[in-house]
């Protein structure tokens, strides 16, 4: 089935732009779903998402046209590059051209959103490192797994999801991030509250990643430890249809040196090897039925380093990541109705001959969806989701088992003269034949004035146990407890044109979470751990002249009740600044990225820490035009300062390393 969509490409061309985001809401203030956007000048076009969110190119002096069944068109005249607040206005009445304006973008289903393009330099984490209370924690290396968490929790609790697609692994209940080339990840967006949207494994939050850039490119980078990588899209539009393909393939040896206390090491057996390729494509049957899919799938080769102090120089693993989706919706006046299927396969090979480890594992999910949203009044609109999920494990270390999964939430928008939101949520999840599990949530939003606003969200969240965690052998117990959570968070949000500044606050209390401990002779998990978690965190971003300063600060307090002890690997304070200049052809920057001191491992007398550790990185970015088409250069160097650090115990980190890529479009 992989091979099939290998070979899928289909070249085109497409116009220079640059990208514009926004949201169209009714005179109410609620988004307006599956909006149809127009540039007609170019004859591009784009459909907002259920939440009203959308992404187009165009220039300055362009005219976008908004179409939706059951409102009236509207246009609206870009002045800027700020974001977007459009307002449809449903009642029988002809409206004139109005300009684009920048206001407050009113509550919105994801916290924030971070571009991704001019972030990249040659390390993966770079892209993730200006979302606040966000941490990447890796083996070491391109070749290393990449997880992400958030405010110093586990990685099985926090949600990624791509292009609407669930891929985090059943079996372990995270996501290796590394199976997605950057060179797919245009933005980043996270939404910490409410996890009722995707069920289990979503305390700490959801992590959206997407892909919208529209063009045709051809790329080649170059970097530290024999590090390339190069990459080719098309992009094609017609009226009603428009498809992206992308492909290409990253490489490295990855051997390099490190100091760990205070001896040299050389890390070896670091070698990587990505080829991938994606697809999408969305449509409009008619005013009222749309359509959208997605197609991605990687392959990685790679060496296992091991740990620093127990090298495996043998030892590799080889992987694979399938996902494909395919979207229906149909609209109505008041509301939409979406049919959605979905799958994630992968299947992963690890060797150790020094070990005489030969393992294979194969996992299958298949989703069925149902969405629904209907607006009754202006007042009170709801929003329904049905999912009917198949799990599937055929493992060398838990032999094959499956499970089918059952969930269904409801959730109400409540307005209160424009300014108060209320919206309660109710889920039910059925989780294979022994777990259950009700979870709610609630919002209040208070808009308080077009620039400021302020939001109160309290529910519980949980997290079932994965195939490991129940039938790892030896040691899986089929008589775990789903973990329970609760949590509140509170923000205080200022907009104002392209500046911001969000104050977040948030405490999860969470019990019944799964420990593996040591028995007779073997390890296995049991429900014992609690913890309690604080978090205030202050972002923002300031435009002065040619000049932007964004970052954010957190400081986290945690508490391993059984342990009393902060939570492992949870640093107190973090944080990342980032000072740009953009100049009409010359793009330049500097970051900062600092992670405080932390627990890596309890022991006794004294627990095994990690030092605190400040990484420094720049970039620039030249810009030309040969024979009419865009060409883009870019340097950047990253740990600038040669720091030594790790995320892991054991697993040290790369130096400083240089970047180098070139890029051009038709």
């Amino acid at each position: 089935m992989y091979r099939f969509f290998i070979f899928f490409t289909i070249f085109a061309c497409t116009l220079p732009a640059l990208t514009v985001n926004g949201i169209v809401q009714n005179v109410n203030n609620s988004h307006i779903s599956f909006v149809i956007i127009q540039v007609p000048s170019s004859k591009r076009w784009t459909i907002a998402d259920e939440f009203g969110h959308f992404t187009i190119k165009c220039d300055v002096g362009d005219s976008l046209l908004f179409n939706r069944y059951g409102y009236h068109q509207t246009y609206a005249i870009i002045k800027n590059w700020t974001d977007l607040l459009i307002t449809l206005n449903n009642n029988p009445i002809l409206l004139d051209r109005v300009e684009s304006f920048s206001k407050l973008l009113s509550s919105t289903h994801f916290s924030k959103t971070y571009e991704t393009d001019s972030a990249y330099n040659g390390n993966i984490s770079s892209i993730f490192n200006q979302i606040p209370n966000a941490q990447l924690r890796t083996y070491g290396g391109l070749a290393s797994n990449a997880t992400l968490s958030i405010d110093g929790g586990p990685g099985s609790h926090t949600k990624v999801v791509y292009e609407g697609i669930d891929i985090t692994s059943p079996q372990n209940g995270e996501t290796d991030v590394s199976q997605l080339p950057p060179d797919i990840i245009s933005s980043i967006a996270v939404a910490t509250q409410p996890g009722v949207l995707f069920g289990s494994g979503t305390t700490d939050g959801i992590i959206y990643l997407r892909n919208s850039r529209e063009q045709t490119a051809i790329l080649f980078s170059k970097g530290s430890w024999g590090r390339t990588s190069w990459s080719a899209s098309t992009f094609n539009h017609f009226p009603n249809l428009k498809i992206q393909t992308a492909f290409g393939q990253r490489s490295a040896k990855d051997n390099y040196k490190v100091t760990w206390r205070e001896k040299s090491y050389d890390r070896k057996n670091n070698h990587f090897n990505q080829t991938y390729v994606t697809s999408s494509l969305a449509g409009s049957i008619n005013q009222r039925l749309l359509a959208n899919g997605v197609f991605f799938y990687s392959s990685q080769k790679r060496g296992v380093a091991g740990q620093i102090y127990s090298p495996s120089l043998e030892a590799k693993r080889k992987d694979e990541l399938m996902l494909l989706a395919l979207n229906t919706t149909y609209l109505f006046s008041s509301g939409f109705i979406t049919g959605s299927i979905q799958t994630r396969q992968s299947d992963e090979k690890y060797i150790d001959p020094n070990y005489n480890i030969d393992s294979r594992h194969k996992l299958e999910k298949y989703s069925l969806k149902l969405k629904a949203q209907a607006r009754f009044n202006n007042t009170i609109s709801l929003y329904f989701q049905g999912n009917s999920e198949t799990e599937k494990i055929i493992s060398s270390e838990t032999n094959s088992h499956s499970r089918k999964n059952l969930s269904s939430f409801i959730s109400s928008k409540i307005n209160i003269q424009n300014s108060i939101t209320i919206q309660p949520t109710i889920r039910l999840d059925n989780i294979g034949n022994d777990y259950n599990a009700l979870t709610y949530n609630m919002d209040i939003i208070w808009q308080q004035t077009d620039h400021l606003k302020y939001i109160i969200s309290g529910g519980n969240s949980f997290r079932a146990p994965t195939f490991n965690d129940m039938y790892w052998t030896p040691g899986g117990n089929t008589d775990l407890k789903p973990e329970k959570a609760i949590k509140l968070m509170t923000v205080t949000s200022w907009r104002k044109n392209e500046q911001y500044f969000d104050l977040t606050f948030r405490y999860i209390e969470s019990k019944d979470l799964i420990q593996w401990i040591p028995g007779d002779n073997i390890w296995s998990p049991e429900n014992i751990a609690e913890t309690v978690r604080k978090s205030l965190s202050a972002s923002g971003s300031i435009s002065i002249s040619t000049y932007t300063i964004s970052g954010f600060i957190t400081r986290l307090w945690t508490r391993d009740l059984q342990q009393n002890k902060a939570l492992r690997y949870a640093p107190e304070l973090s944080g990342n600044i980032i000072v740009s200049a953009k100049l009409k052809k010359f793009t330049a920057g500097i970051s900062g990225c600092f992670t405080g001191t932390r627990i890596a491992m309890y022991n006794f007398p004294d627990d095994e820490m990690l030092p605190s550790h400040f990484i420094p990185s720049l970039f620039i970015q030249k810009n030309f035009k040969i024979f009419k088409h865009p060409l883009s250069i870019n340097l950047a160097a990253d740990n600038i300062l040669d720091t030594q650090f790790e995320t892991i115990l054991g697993y040290p980190e790369p130096g400083r390393s240089f970047y180098f890529s070139i890029s051009i479009k038709q």
